[in-house]
């Protein structure tokens, strides 16, 4: 499972790099994303999606989103071990406020998620298939010329599963857009619930894409304390 994560990233930052190599001079109207999550309690997961803004990334105007995740996960009742695959995949439509310094975009639409466990846990209730329907929010903003601040927050009604994120950072190494500070996430479902504090590092330019990396400590409901690190890759065409 892993490596297959890893070479659907290496695929992604191929496809990716050669595009936006091709449109460099162009204004950008694609945000593209994917990355790899992994945490010392077995759980890993890998995930890639896209915001398309028909007026353009730097305009408000109409958002159209499109995202996949899938990993797997274990956890025990004190007797059994379960271990659990899941699939997600979300099809989403808002609008994006742009201003100088900051950036909001709300987006709505429908997710679908897939869980599978074995051996069945007949006290689990995020099992087989669900439709729901999904908000997200997210916020991006430079207060000044040396800090930034990101927020998300996203609801599905699919198994009651929530995300949230949020890191605030100061210009790093002397790098444009490279940012470091704490970061901090809770997320979960009808089966658990678990959150993270940690440190990122945003904005690690590699030609024409931005790399994210943050880690640090999680503590889970269902599976009790670990550790955390996340990576992601980002791009605009």
């Amino acid at each position: 499972m892993k490596k297959t994560f890893v070479g659907i990233l290496v695929c992604a930052l191929w496809i990716f790099n050669s595009a936006a190599h091709a449109e460099d001079e162009r204004p950008a109207h694609v945000l593209f994303f994917a990355g790899l999550d992994g945490s010392s309690l077995h759980s890993y997961a890998g995930f890639a999606g896209a915001i398309v803004a028909p007026d353009g990334l730097d305009n408000s105007g109409l958002r159209f989103g499109l995202f996949a995740a899938g990993g797997s996960y274990r956890y025990d009742n004190g007797i059994t071990t379960f271990n659990g695959r899941f699939t997600a995949g979300d099809a989403l439509i808002g609008y994006g406020f742009n201003w100088n310094a900051l950036a909001v975009k709300v987006m709505a639409g429908v997710n679908v998620q897939t869980q599978d466990v074995t051996p069945v846990d007949i006290a689990n209730p995020v099992q087989g298939m669900a439709t729901g329907a999904k908000a997200q929010v997210d916020v991006y903003a430079t207060p000044t010329e040396n800090t930034m601040f990101f927020a998300l927050g996203s609801y599905s009604t699919a198994y009651r599963t929530y995300y949230s994120e949020g890191k605030v950072g100061y210009a790093a190494f002397g790098v444009k857009e490279l940012y470091i500070g704490p970061h901090v996430s809770a997320l979960g479902n009808e089966r658990f619930d678990q959150w993270r504090v940690g440190a990122h590092l945003s904005g690690i330019p590699v030609s024409v894409l931005r790399f994210n990396v943050a880690g640090g400590y999680l503590n889970d409901n269902s599976s009790g304390p670990g550790y955390y690190g996340v990576l992601t890759m980002l791009g605009q065409f």
